[in-house]
């Protein structure tokens, strides 16, 4: 590359063609040559490209750090960087692209820095980069797939912009470091293998994020995760098809998304602290399938099938909050895992095992939310005796003691009240128990203080070890 001794032409305008920027590429001009502190580098600044294809091909190779400041390029079609060679870095600063950037070929041995850049997509791909940093004003799609680069930034310069959607078709020989920070997004689309490299979104806000036909053998975390906008109806969580491994998830609003779906995922050995947590789990794709719209149309009802995936999905949760010690998230999802397990079973004879298991799941349920609830073992204590108690005094159990509306007496209900809890001791002696028929009463009686003690202890020990 050698440099020429005039400007190219329409210099005075500021207006340059395609073919007037590779010549310019191929021979700066010394008005664009920089030279700061010993060093040269190429600045092309408040230029406006203009053609019906703008392309920067492989007849271009630039040696020097090169930098577009507050151009404007214009195309009838894609701005094309097609086959174009830096050996040192490419640097877009306030630039306004009238539609879209396309890397579908190149070398960028430094950086590449996208910078306060007006852009209505930027694609990568077929390129080999060292970094790319994109920070622009409301893109509307950032792609990449199938380039090769050390590391990508996306919001490194620019905080709480919106981009529309960001895909990303990782592959573990081409893909490195992803780092995503402080920006609002419509979708996110994460699919393919992170090998050994670190994928960080922090501080997101999206409506949508899909995690679909993902492998992460690297590190993959999310710091503070939320919807957009809470009013948006298309607010979904989905991990579809992905084997996430140790995944980092740090103050991730789940609760807050219309539903966090999980299908046919491995999530085990993720790590979740400080999310936020709802009985929105489902397994029925989401959006960018095509069987989400008539889903939506029949109500999204669920089906035996889904209940199945969907307890799979509580269990794993479950088996994650146990290996980090989250007792309490742990016994929450068990109960849910309980609750899916028990629509699995069909009542069925009562000979049979499965119609036992389900009695025993609906009392557990009713009476104490398996073991998570003090308050509801604690009422039904008292109120069941209670009933068990009447029956005995309408059926005479503790004669001459009944009932009397007509005639009550204070020495009556004394007798009474110190029965009913005397009775309700379910280790009294035995010469305590009613007698002859009536002995059927005390044994259900027993029973019923005893199951109600039991849920009240199991309840109280939820959180020790």
């Amino acid at each position: 590359m050698t440099q020429s001794e005039s400007p190219p032409a329409n210099n005075d305008d500021k207006i340059l063609s395609a073919e007037e920027l590779r010549g310019l590429l191929r021979n700066p001009p010394k008005e664009f040559i920089k030279e700061e502190y010993g060093k040269s580098s190429i600045l092309i600044s408040g230029y406006t490209f203009e053609d019906e294809y703008l392309i920067l091909d492989d007849t271009v190779t630039v040696n020097l750090p090169l930098k577009f400041e507050g151009c404007t390029f214009k195309s009838d079609k894609l701005f094309f960087i097609d086959g174009l060679t830096c050996n040192e870095s490419l640097t877009f600063e306030g630039c306004t692209i009238s539609d879209s950037i396309y890397f579908s070929s190149g070398t960028f041995k430094k950086e590449v820095l996208l910078k306060y850049v007006h852009v209505k997509k930027v694609h990568l791909s077929h390129c080999t980069f060292d970094k790319v940093s994109i920070s622009g004003y409301d893109i509307n799609e950032v792609w990449v797939s199938g380039t090769k680069f050390e590391s990508l930034h996306i919001g490194e310069h620019l905080i709480g912009d919106n981009i529309s959607q960001l895909t990303i078709f990782a592959k573990e020989d081409e893909t490195g470091d992803i780092f995503v920070r402080e920006q609002s997004f419509d979708k996110i689309y994460l699919s393919g293998t992170n090998k050994g490299k670190t994928f960080n979104f922090a501080k997101i806000k999206c409506n949508t994020i899909s995690i679909t036909d993902f492998k992460n053998e690297g590190a993959l975390n999310f710091y503070g995760i939320e919807p957009k906008d809470l009013t948006n109806d298309k607010r979904y969580f989905q991990i579809i098809n992905s084997n996430l491994d140790k995944a980092q998830f740090y103050r991730a609003f789940f609760s807050h998304y219309k539903e966090l779906i999980i299908i046919d995922s491995f999530i085990t050995d993720c790590l979740f602290i400080g999310c936020k947590w709802s009985s929105n789990v489902r397994a029925l794709y989401g959006p960018g399938y095509g069987t989400f719209e008539d889903s939506l149309k029949a109500g999204r009802k669920t089906t035996p099938k889904e209940i199945v995936a969907i307890k799979e999905a509580y269990r794993q949760l479950k088996i994650s909050m146990a290996k980090h010690s989250d007792k309490i998230q742990e016994h929450k999802f068990y109960s849910e895992e309980l609750n899916f397990h028990n629509k699995t079973l069909t009542w069925g004879k009562p000979w049979k095992n499965q119609f036992w298991d389900k009695v025993i799941l609906l009392l557990s349920r009713t009476f104490s939310d398996y073991g998570q609830s003090f308050i509801k073992p604690l009422f039904w204590l008292f109120a069941g005796h209670l009933i068990f108690f009447t029956i005995a005094l309408l059926l005479n159990a503790f004669s001459p003691l009944h009932i009397s509306f007509a005639n009550p007496t204070e020495s009556g209900f004394q007798i009474a009240f110190q029965k009913y809890f005397f009775y309700m001791n379910p280790l009294r002696r035995v010469e305590t128990s009613l007698t002859g028929y009536f002995i059927l009463l005390d044994f259900v009686m027993r029973i019923w203080s005893s199951y109600m003690l039991y849920n009240i202890i199991r309840a109280s020990r939820r959180f020790i070890s």
